[in-house]
């Protein structure tokens, strides 16, 4: 933050060559400090969409563009030599440094992502958080956690199966015996399987219910009920033979971010073809 207030400053004086810019960043700086700062804690309860970014110190990824920039501008209008160009390989070199102390006292480490990748490619999958958890969900209930400290009482070390059902019974998860389930598609976001059952049955996917989630049984939408515990997606199924698609569809949210994105990014375009038009003038 100091360098960037630092090459702000120096950049000022020559502002009129791109003053419209400059005080854009100045101002994304400005706003990116103070809501790392104690007293923005009322916009953090006032908006609650900021809550999402869940730790003020996101907010530097903002400002390193702004760090980008003032330094480069600082850069292009410093004096020419030598000390410039060494100012900054130390100044590069002290950031390098900095973030290579803090990684190595972070709470990963090398080992988190070959886990990961072990326990996706043993089809265990991987444990999500709760901030990224539907509604009504407790990831600690569902099955496949190894960690006896952690899990629950009563709560299977194994993963899930991909197909299982309840049992109306005992109101438990069992093996899908009696069911006949062939998988014709299977990626992360689309998933085609037919079932053929001789008495009416309720499959246990492996599944929990985010609102992307849709769901047809025999070419129709229908609505799945959901195990109270863990959000399980469980699907009714009558006798006979049917086609299932799951899809994890476009929602509307992320389309307005979408359209806001291209938006965005068009008319930045256009701001930089009227400033570039103006100095031709």
């Amino acid at each position: 933050m100091s360098v960037t207030g630092i090459a702000a400053v120096f950049t000022a004086k020559k502002q009129r060559n791109f003053q419209e810019l400059w005080w854009i960043m100045a101002g994304l700086g400005v706003v990116s400090v103070v809501l790392m700062l104690p007293p923005s804690s009322w916009f953090w309860r006032a908006l609650p969409e900021l809550q999402f970014v869940q730790f003020p110190w996101r907010w530097l990824e903002v400002l390193a563009l702004v760090f980008a920039f003032f330094v480069a501008a600082a850069m292009n209008q410093s004096p020419k030599g030598l000390a410039p160009w060494l100012f900054i390989v130390l100044l590069f070199a002290a950031i390098g440094a900095t973030a290579t102390a803090m990684v190595k006292n972070a709470f990963w480490d090398s080992a988190d992502v070959s886990d990961v990748a072990t326990a996706i490619h043993f089809d265990h999958g991987y444990e999500g958080t709760d901030e990224y958890s539907p509604n009504a969900t407790d990831r600690l209930q569902l099955p496949g956690n190894p960690d006896d400290t952690e899990r629950p009482d009563g709560v299977s070390p194994d993963p899930a199966p991909r197909f299982a059902k309840l049992d109306p019974t005992s109101d438990e998860i069992v093996p899908a015996t009696g069911v006949r389930i062939h998988a014709l598609t299977w990626s992360a976001e689309h998933r085609v399987f037919t079932a053929q059952t001789a008495t009416p049955v309720t499959l246990a996917l492996r599944l929990i219910r985010y609102p992307a989630w849709k769901f047809q049984v025999d070419g129709k939408n229908v609505t799945p009920d959901l195990r109270p515990d863990t959000g399980q997606i469980l699907l009714p199924l009558p006798e006979g033979s049917h086609r299932i698609e799951v899809r994890f569809q476009r929602t509307w949210d992320r389309s307005v971010g979408g359209a806001i994105s291209a938006a965005t990014a068009l008319a930045l375009l256009g701001f930089a073809w009227s400033v570039r038009r103006r100095g031709a003038y």
